[in-house]
């Protein structure tokens, strides 16, 4: 139980009208005798304000039950029970209405914020609803009446006043009531334990609480008991004394890895140890707070955590929730390829079909998909298993078009029900290949979800999918918190209170900005209203002693303790908090993990390098010069991308990238060249006719890449763009384009001969299929090979490599029959545009060289050599700069990182270290 449940209570308390106060008495010893079953512990009731300290007393219980050989199923042994749960399960044995759920109760106050909030239309009532709910409970419990809230309102700009009026009357006009409602009515209406239970409790032991209950819970103690007893905490660790230690860290992952090699420590000198690790911040940095603890701990050594996922993140609720998304008017390219993904529908035997419909899906582009563009990505005409995928989709968006627009939320909860049925989720063979405990506690966690959602029913107005959805991804959302008994091993804790019956603890974050914690009111009450009723968060004196009271229980929890804090954070320097103990010392135990017995593996070493070579009907090779430039920059490269087509999926992009830039380069020169011809036709344009022809290629080239479909004899369009992207691209294209023929215009006269060329050629044992960008003849007769480039770094040098880094023009160059002089890359980019290249003749132009036969015979060579390796199937790992990089997709596959570890292990006679 957290602060905010164990409610300060300084204000004079209420009696209850026709009861006189139970007796109120304090004897820490005798919660023995109430545990060991002594006569009269059976009337006896102990309460806990959490679950762990339940356990604790459980387990205590057990340990004296064989001291003095008794059951702990005695019949006079008392009964321990969590407060909470007590509460509410002994108010609902007389309720007269339904009581509302916390999910009930945040609907109804969405609605009384929306109602009594009319003058501020900026309130979100959604946002503000758990901090409302918050303020009216604790009215509720602290017996605040409306009288005094309303007085305490006055000067106020808005009012709470009136949430709580239409609060009351939203509960009281859905026929329901609430826990603080129904304490209050059974109080006054006297109902006694008796009419309760035949076998009610008389006695209360009220243990280990560390603050006064709210004033509405104490009253329905005394109305329940005519005795109740207040006990400490109960210390059962060594008794010899409890040791605590001081540890200050650099920062936060310093105190984490510190945590962890100190229980490998701990484990080691006592393999039996319980540890717990409290982190109160575990709910926001888990993931990363049990990677760094568990990579520093031992392999033998167990790890869990108290703070158990959200339902949103099991297995096969996640896949529920994504299936529905489908109902979405549109899709996000990552819900589609969810839906694609997810193992727990369809048919087991469908791999094929969803790696067909995740490859097209990719092709597409498209940044957003309609429920039928989803469908469309499958191939019905490819097999029966495609067939029968897109006839589950079909009739699940029949379901969706079946439905009425607004229904109520236990509707939908049916309607959910129907279209996952009619997907198959979840899959019989995904479900068995899982443990079979696990998921049938998901599908009944699935159904508890459900059952939750659709109690809104009683509370809520019909609405509609997409607020249906929406609600229950939220109610899937909530994290939820399993303290669990103490177990060997270490476990991780997001409160102090959940810290018992552990033998070690490290508690994380004990510094003086933390504890005490800094007052944090109720926004929406006065706070004066706050501090005059002792209400939780408001007075820093109360949140001191809560905070110095939750040390002192640490402390007595375990044998051992150790505090740590971050010296930094964020550039702010912290000190250990002043509850803390005086003189404290470091803890003592090595900082660096020793590495148990060396581990000695059997290694075999497989020659990868060479591949099959290529069968007859395998030499007529797609890529052109870019298998070519895979095999310059590493053997394998080449092989995994045109061999085992091992190429990555194509990601959904905003607008244009590169490859679009660069394709519409190409479109609008091909215009351009395929009306001028020549630079004589160039010339003779003055520079307002010049830009009008630029425009109009520009517009033609966008027109032909927006027309153009992502896949041949399929209807998806290209994502589109809008006007406004539209004329800019236009604007850019037509600026680059007029650059570009101001260059054009100071070379020497030319005459362009062919334009998007193909080209058959045969290279070594390889046949190529080439389209050259132009071919220029020059007034000397000569020819002058052009490739458009965007990019804004090219050079020749790459040219001059054997074999060459950049192979395109110089394969181009070899395959003509009648040879260029010169080969030139078109740099069209916004910060450079011109010619730039390598020939015989001597131009302004272009870089001349020294003997261009020579070069062209090198080329020819080196690139024979390359067609030559990759037939053999030569499939080397050469590490280049050109080969890899950061974001190589291939690294699964090649596995170079791994190369050097692995050596050293061969070395090493297959031990490690």
């Amino acid at each position: 139980m957290t602060q905010q449940d164990l409610f300060a209570q300084d204000a004079a308390e209420k009696k209850p009208s026709g009861k006189s106060t139970p007796e109120q008495t304090s004897n820490p010893g005798s919660i023995e005798s109430l545990l060991t079953g002594k006569a009269g512990s059976h009337e006896c009731l102990i309460l806990t304000p959490n679950q762990p300290l339940a356990q604790q007393l459980r387990r205590y219980r057990l340990e004296l039950n064989d001291q003095t050989i008794l059951d702990a199923s005695h019949p006079n042994a008392c009964s321990i029970d969590v407060f909470n749960s007590w509460l509410n399960n002994s108010v609902a044995l007389c309720a007269e209405k339904p009581i509302a759920n916390d999910l009930q109760l945040r609907w109804l106050m969405e609605l009384a914020l929306t109602k009594s909030q009319a003058k501020h239309p900026n309130l979100n009532a959604k946002h503000l609803a758990p901090q409302a709910l918050a303020a009216w409970r604790y009215l509720r419990r602290f017996s605040v009446s409306q009288q005094q809230l309303q007085g305490a309102e006055i000067g106020q700009e808005a009012f709470f006043f009136d949430t709580v009026e239409a609060m009351d009357a939203l509960v009281t006009q859905r026929g329901m009531t609430t826990l603080e409602l129904e304490i209050e009515r059974q109080i006054a209406e006297q109902i006694q334990p008796s009419s309760i239970s035949a076998n009610a409790h008389t006695q209360v032991c009220l243990y280990a609480f560390l603050d006064s209950l709210p004033p509405l819970f104490q009253h329905w103690i005394s109305h329940r008991f005519s005795s109740v007893q207040h006990v400490d905490y109960l210390e059962t660790g060594a008794a010899s004394g409890k040791e605590a230690f001081l540890y200050s860290g650099t920062d936060d992952a310093d105190e984490l890895v510190a945590s962890a090699q100190w229980s490998n420590h701990i484990l080691l000198k006592n393999p039996s140890a319980r540890i717990g690790i409290i982190h109160r911040d575990l709910g926001q940095n888990q993931l990363r707070t049990e990677r760094l603890i568990r990579t520093h701990l031992e392999g033998s050594h167990r790890l869990s955590s108290a703070l158990k996922p959200a339902a949103s993140e099991i297995g096969g609720i996640q896949s529920a929730l994504g299936l529905l998304q489908a109902n979405r008017f549109k899709l996000t390219h990552a819900q589609a390829r969810f839906i694609v993904h997810s193992p727990h529908w369809g048919s087991s035997n469908d791999y094929q079909v969803r790696a067909d419909w995740d490859r097209t899906l990719c092709a597409t582009q498209l940044r957003h998909f309609s429920f039928a563009q989803l469908r469309e990505c499958i191939d019905p005409s490819q097999s029966e298993a495609h067939l029968g995928t897109n006839q589950k989709l079909i009739r699940f968006e029949d379901i969706r078009r079946r439905a009425p627009k607004l229904q109520t939320t236990e509707q939908w909860a049916s309607f959910f029900c129907q279209q996952l049925e009619t997907l198959g989720w979840p899959d019989k063979q995904a479900t068995e290949n899982g443990t079979k405990n696990s998921s049938e506690t998901a599908l009944q966690l699935w159904f508890d979800l459900l059952r939750d959602f659709a109690t809104c029913s009683s509370v809520a107005p019909e609405i509609g999918l997409s607020e249906a959805l929406t609600l229950l991804q939220q109610i899937s959302d909530r994290q939820r918190t399993d303290p669990g008994a103490a177990h060997i091993g270490v476990r991780l804790l997001d409160t102090v209170e959940a810290a018992a019956d552990y033998t070690h603890l490290w508690m994380i974050g004990v510094d003086h900005t933390r504890w005490p914690s800094s007052p944090r009111p109720n926004p929406l009450l006065p706070v004066r209203l706050q501090r005059e009723f002792g209400m939780p968060g408001v007075d820093r004196s109360l949140e001191t002693k809560f905070a110095k009271q939750l040390l002192e229980r640490c402390t007595q929890a375990a044998d051992q303790i150790v505090f740590s804090y971050s010296e930094q954070d964020e550039g702010v320097h912290l000190s250990a908090s002043k509850l803390l103990p005086d003189n404290l010392q470091p803890p003592d135990f090595p900082k660096e993990l020793k590495d148990s017995a060396a581990q000695k593996y059997d290694l075999e070493f497989i020659d990868t390098g060479n591949a099959p070579e290529l069968l007859a009907e395998e030499l007529n090779v797609k890529g052109g010069a870019s298998l070519l430039q895979h095999m310059a920059a590493s053997p394998f490269s080449a092989f995994a991308t045109f061999r085992l087509a091992a190429l990555p999926l194509e990601e959904p992009k905003i607008g244009l990238d590169a490859l679009d830039r660069g394709n519409l380069v190409h479109y609008m020169m091909e215009v351009i060249w395929k009306r001028l011809e020549t630079q004589a036709e160039l010339l003779t344009l003055n520079d307002s006719q010049r830009a009008e022809l630029c425009k109009e290629a520009a517009e033609s080239a966008l027109r032909t890449w927006q027309g153009s479909g992502w896949r041949k004899g399929h209807s998806l369009p290209r994502e589109p763009l809008s006007k406004a992207i539209f004329q800019l691209e236009s604007d850019r294209l037509s600026h680059l384009a007029d650059r570009w023929l101001a260059v054009e215009s100071e070379r020497s006269g030319f005459q362009v001969q062919a334009i998007e060329q193909k080209l058959s050629a045969a290279l070594g044992k390889l046949n190529f299929q080439l389209r050259i960008d132009r071919i220029d003849t020059l007034e000397d007769g000569s020819l002058l090979l052009i490739d458009y480039k965007t990019s804004k770094q090219l050079s020749t040098k790459k040219w001059k490599d054997e074999p060459p880094a950049e192979p395109q023009l110089p394969l181009y160059a070899i395959s003509l029959e009648e040879a260029p002089t010169a080969i030139a890359f078109a740099q069209l980019a916004r910060t450079n545009t011109r010619l730039i290249g390598l020939g015989a003749t001597d131009n302004s132009h272009l870089e001349t060289s020294d003997n261009w036969e020579a070069q062209l015979n090198r080329w020819r060579d080196n690139l024979e050599e390359l067609a030559n390796a990759y037939a053999q199937g030569d499939a080397r790992v050469v590490l280049t700069p050109s080969g890899f990089n950061q974001r190589d997709h291939l690294l699964p596959i090649h596995r170079a990182a791994e190369r050097e570890t692995l050596l050293a292990l061969k070395a090493n006679g297959g031990k490690r270290g």
